[in-house]
């Protein structure tokens, strides 16, 4: 987590206190059990976070950890640490760290590091240097399969520099990451793993334009060898934007590619009318060891248009997006998608808000390289809309609310070999009353839901009602929750199962730094057909939170 703040002139240094320390910390214990089918979690769990701000004579470090015993269970660390103090332009890193410098370069990714990033005036410098993943040692079963998958320890850093402020700027980002193949012992030919190593070039600016257009934009070019110890010359075509920075590419080879990902939105607003253009292109071997995930092989362009009426008492707002992948023609089809939506929401006066809305997806193929098999070629549209009312009545004894929900998808599949596995509608009704007694600071709600879905062939039905009670004590320091649902299941009208649930939750602030809360519920299904199994459900949670 990053800290954020600001920094102290030293010339106000002697009317503050020299130290302060502020934050909150937390502790929490859950426990769980199963009874009829297999537990879907540990028995017990507990967790101790903390964010504590300590601040000497004006440098404020921000610190956040996170304590657990399942971290014996995690692939990669759970307990972490990490601290991000500043002063004025001047921020550090250290410890675990989720820094940003663009989506395409380093992107959020967790490092175990350290960094700086340097803003005075109007430059702009950062640097962070760390390791990505912690090495694992593969743990294999008889069959082949890993009980502990493999991991390569995977350092990187990366450098930025830029000019400008946060709405207006332009940075020039390169990272470098490799995995160290001494870290595990491995076999590729077992392990199916290899390490990799990567570079990333990237430029990123945003712009703001006579208060009314905003523009963004990024462009990032990489090479990526998956398999550093692969055979053969490397023949990846090196963009110009990484291409001055290939020597730092220590193995290059037949696994080696090139790939570039651009990406730039263009913004307007006037009055009562905005608009947002945006278009994203990813190469089909563009990866980033700086981010997690990239929807590579993809173009898409999206516009997004809106307009408000009345004293924005009517908005409508609209969407359509056109996607298609097969960038380079390598793949045996290609798949394109076109993507629309409409959305109307308005107010009258106090009582009344509401909202419709109408979405249209639509997907088909076209030949590649190969001429598609009509038997299973794709071409199908998803339909939705749905509504959401509400009515609001307030009162000096009372406050009353009543909402009305209603949600129907459905699926057309125009292939008629593929339309009896795929062709749907699904349809949901949900009606929710709430009141309140003022005076008593006592409220209770009531709902009962409908949700229906059908196949060829084929109709499942939930439904039932919801109750609950909430209580207000202690001047407002204690409140006191009880819910109880049932909700019944059927198919082509036949009683499946019926499952019930109660829980309780009960919060209470015994001063502004102290906060404890408790949570217990109860899931119990009643067996209804012969080929269901009854089960049972019991979770608990125990909180406390300081806050100083």
């Amino acid at each position: 987590m990053e800290g954020v703040g600001h920094g102290q002139d030293l010339a106000t240094i002697g009317q503050n206190k020299p130290i302060t320390i502020t934050g909150t910390l937390a502790a929490n214990a859950m426990f769980f059990n199963a009874e009829g089918r297999p537990a879907s979690r540990e028995k017990f769990t507990w967790y101790f976070t903390g964010n504590p701000i300590l601040e000497i004579y004006g440098v404020t470090l921000p610190f956040s950890f996170t304590v657990s015993e399942q971290q014996r269970d995690f692939r990669q660390p759970f307990n972490q640490f990490g601290s991000s103090p500043y002063y004025k332009w001047a921020k550090g890193h250290f410890g675990y760290r989720n820094i940003v410098f663009s989506p395409f370069t380093l992107g959020g990714h967790t490092m175990a590091g350290a960094g700086l990033e340097l803003t005075p005036g109007k430059f702009r410098f950062g640097f962070m240097y760390g390791r990505l993943f912690r090495a694992i040692q593969a743990v294999g079963n008889p069959d082949g399969t890993f009980v502990q998958t493999p991991t390569f320890k995977r350092n990187a850093f990366s450098t930025k520099i830029g000019y400008g402020t946060e709405e207006n700027f332009v940075d020039l980002i390169l990272l470098k990451g490799q995995d160290d193949e001494n870290s595990i012992d491995y076999t590729h030919a077992e392990t199916g793993i290899a390490p990799a190593e990567n570079l990333v070039m990237g430029i990123h600016s945003k712009q703001k334009l006579m208060k009314k257009v905003r523009l963004e934009l990024e462009l990032a070019q990489s090479l990526y060898t998956s398999n550093t110890g692969a055979a053969g010359p490397g023949k990846a075509n090196e963009g110009a934007l990484v291409k001055p920075f290939g020597a730092l590419m220590k193995h290059k080879n037949s696994s080696t590619a090139g790939s570039t990902a651009f990406e730039a939105s263009a913004g307007y607003e006037q009055g009562q009318f905005g608009a947002l253009i945006k278009y994203r292109e990813v190469g089909p071997n563009f990866q980033s060891m700086g981010s997690y995930f990239f929807q590579n092989d993809l173009r898409n362009i999206t516009l997004e248009p809106h307009i408000r009426f009345f004293n924005s008492a009517l908005q409508l707002s609209g969407s359509y997006g056109y996607q298609t992948d097969n960038l380079e023609k390598e793949r045996e089809s290609t798949t394109k998608r076109k993507i629309g939506s409409l959305n109307a929401s308005g107010r009258i006066g106090e009582k009344y808000t509401g909202n419709i809305y109408f979405s249209n997806y639509d997907i088909g193929q076209a030949a590649g390289k190969v001429a598609l098999d009509t038997l299973i070629r794709i071409s199908q549209t998803v339909k939705g809309w749905g509504m959401l009312h509400n009515l609001v009545f307030t009162g000096d004894a009372l406050t009353q609310t009543v909402m009305l929900h209603y949600n129907y998808q459905t699926l057309t599949d125009r292939n008629p070999n593929t339309a009896k596995f795929t062709n749907y509608n699904t349809g949901t009704w949900m009606v929710s009353y709430y009141f309140t007694i003022n005076k008593l600071k006592a409220s209770i709600s009531g709902n009962y839901t409908t949700t229906q879905f059908e196949l060829p062939g084929q109709q499942t039905k939930i439904q039932g009602p919801s109750l609950g009670a909430t209580k207000m004590m202690a001047n407002n320091a204690m409140s006191m929750n009880v819910t109880w649902s049932s909700m019944a299941y059927t198919t082509n009208g036949a009683s499946i199962r019926n499952i019930n649930r109660v829980s309780v939750n009960a919060s209470y602030r015994a001063s502004r730094k102290h906060r404890f809360n408790i949570r217990f519920y109860v899931n119990k299904s009643a067996k209804e057909a012969d080929t269901i199994t009854p089960f049972k459900e019991t979770k608990g949670d125990i909180s406390y939170a300081y806050t100083f």
